[in-house]
């Protein structure tokens, strides 16, 4: 009995949030047209996207990052030395003006275009494309000029 109980319990969490992402796709379809298939690929809640989205004014770009955590090591270390972290990356964006939104270290919003750049453009050398390493992350940016657009930002990580 308390089996089937469970089972009814989660079939209908399951169904709530399957409901749930669904309506919060749909929003990100609103929002973005056909560019929203970008953002359905990042493994971050909708919920949280869509709340972090509407929070943005206009000409404030948002550097979003799906971490790789498999091109740390089990020290959380990129190549050995324990200052390679992704919690210094976090750091680092944050010291660059990104506002860490809801502190999930995932949305990072920039009061201007500039921040936005020189963060990107000086992120240190190790967190760079390296050949025989996985990449630290994907990104993508998010701006919002009259109208929301997103695109797949490759230089953040991958800066020449």
């Amino acid at each position: 009995m308390l089996k089937n109980i469970e089972n009814t319990v989660e079939k209908i969490v399951t169904k709530h949030t399957v409901k749930q992402e669904e309506k919060y796709k749909k929003r990100l379809t609103e929002l973005f047209g056909d560019q929203s298939k970008l953002l359905e690929d990042i493994k971050i809640n909708k919920s949280v996207l869509v709340t972090s989205i509407s929070k943005m004014k206009e000409d404030n770009p948002t550097l979003v990052v799906q971490w790789n955590f498999g091109a740390f090591d089990v020290n959380r270390s990129r190549d050995g030395d324990p200052l390679h972290t992704i919690d210094n990356l976090i750091k680092y964006i944050q010291n660059s003006g990104g506002e860490d939104l809801f502190d999930l270290h995932t949305m990072f919003i920039f009061q201007t275009e500039r921040d936005f750049y020189e963060c990107v453009r000086h992120f240190p050398a190790w967190s760079r494309r390296t050949i025989g390493l996985d990449d630290v992350a994907t990104t993508l940016k998010i701006v919002h000029h009259n109208t929301y657009e997103v695109f797949q930002y490759e230089f953040a990580f991958n800066w020449p």
